[in-house]
């Protein structure tokens, strides 16, 4: 995290441990599986609407996991956690588990639990936190599903916003598909990077709140 007062550990099995960086000792571990929702777990489900797409919070007890099956047939295929970032203060962690691609979990630090469960409708690729710090400006996580929306996350809940031109690569500078993304330094624009274009995403009404 930010501090430098722990680290965290993603493995193959699917599990995220939290670590001391000083004594390297586990002082938590986070598996991706239904165990992990409790009754304060947020989960935001995505959904197709006629503008576009739109989360819907959902019952978050006897929730089902979109789990993939796994190509047993394939020796060479390796299923964990593929994704993990810390938010700039490190109170935030945010992870993509191979074995639910469509879901990216956001743990609490403070409370050491799972706080917010984002499913989408199609795998994650990429993800980013806002690296700049305010009192007046929540954590924001922005995400990206291989597609031609762009999703942001605080604590007020989930946007999906549609970006213009992302359709195709065949006429010229258009962004194609985002295959990943980034804050700029200011927080105040999303780089977004498609196959031979990229592209800077501005928010004017975005304050973080």
């Amino acid at each position: 995290s930010s501090d430098l007062s722990s680290g965290i550990n993603a493995e193959y099995g699917g599990t995220c441990k939290l670590l001391n960086s000083v004594t390297w000792s586990v002082l938590k571990e986070w598996k991706h599986t239904a165990e992990a929702i409790t009754k304060n777990t947020v989960i935001y489900k995505e959904e197709a609407s006629t503008n576009g797409s739109r989360f819907q919070v959902v019952e978050n007890q006897g929730f089902q996991l979109p789990f993939v099956k796994a190509h047993h047939d394939d020796p060479y295929l390796l299923v964990g956690v593929g994704i993990t970032k810390f938010s700039a203060s490190g109170r935030y962690l945010a992870s993509r588990s191979d074995a639910v691609p469509t879901a990216v979990w956001i743990w609490d630090l403070d409370d050491l639990g799972l706080c917010t469960l984002i499913v989408h409708q199609a795998p994650v690729v990429a993800l980013d936190w806002d690296s700049t710090l305010s009192k007046d400006k929540d954590e924001t996580l922005a995400m990206s599903c291989n597609g031609d929306h762009v999703y942001v996350w605080n604590v007020g809940g989930v946007l999906a916003l549609k970006v213009p031109n992302c359709e195709t690569l065949n006429g010229a500078g258009e962004l194609g598909p985002i295959r990943n993304i980034a804050w700029s330094c200011n927080g105040k624009c999303l780089i977004l990077k498609g196959d031979y274009h990229f592209c800077l995403c501005y928010f004017p009404c975005y304050n973080g709140s």
